[in-house]
């Protein structure tokens, strides 16, 4: 089920760089989850029902998303007209039912996220390659698989210590395997160290491949440079 949040004012999704994230991912459901496992989807959706109005915790994605958020607000400060914007869209296996809490918590805390996708258990990751997803954040490694497996760029958020949220965006990206294939880590997994660095010396002058979060991180960069050096 589609639902598009009236909270928020729809970018061109043509233009746009839509990020996909998933609800564990920008909020902390553990307790919820937990219920889910041991209790079962009747007493979760029941759950989820009676703390309507009781807002999620923040979750380990979430100031990651409000960072895209501040960069959209900096972007159209500088031109009103301004197309190449982030668009985020939350996924959730929960009902539309269940997921009502979700809807609240997303505008409780003003998070600018334009659609919600409510799956009622069903692969959610089917929904990324119609909606143009240049990146998809999930805390379900089995989902990002499914994710990659579609040709999505995709991460893992692991459960850690919330981030405090800043008016900046900062990703750090991986080489190997990230921005660039992995070949030489394939070399190191399958033959050792020694064979990955005989590897690396006999194709030095051969440009590495793409990786699958490359043309990701060169979006970023179109972005970036729309900007000053002290933004």
């Amino acid at each position: 089920v589609l639902i598009v949040n009236p909270e928020v004012k729809q970018v061109d999704h043509q233009d746009a760089v839509v990020i996909a994230v998933t609800s564990r991912a920008i909020f902390n459901m553990e307790e919820e989850h937990n219920i889910f496992l041991e209790k079962g989807i009747e007493e979760y959706t029941r759950y989820q029902i009676d703390n309507v109005e009781k807002p999620l915790k923040e979750g380990t994605a979430f100031a990651l998303i409000k960072a895209f958020q501040m960069v959209n607000v900096k972007l159209l400060e500088q031109n009103p007209e301004e197309k190449q914007l982030f668009d985020v869209i939350l996924l959730s296996n929960n009902s539309p039912e269940s997921g009502k809490r979700i809807i609240n918590s997303v505008n409780h805390y003003g998070l600018a996220i334009s659609r919600f996708y409510f799956t009622s258990e069903k692969d959610s990751t089917e929904y990324l390659p119609k909606c143009n997803v240049k990146l998809f954040l999930s805390a379900n490694q089995v989902d990002v698989h499914n994710a990659a497996k579609r040709g999505i760029p995709s991460a893992v958020m692991f459960l850690q210590e919330v981030v405090a949220v800043t008016d900046q965006l900062r990703i750090a990206f991986d080489g190997d395997s990230v921005l660039f294939a992995g070949q030489t880590d394939h070399v190191y997994e399958k033959q050792g160290l020694y064979m990955a660095k005989v590897y690396e010396t006999f194709m030095k002058k051969i440009p590495m491949g793409e990786g699958p979060l490359k043309k990701f991180a060169m979006l970023l960069g179109e972005i970036r440079k729309k900007f000053g050096r002290e933004d």
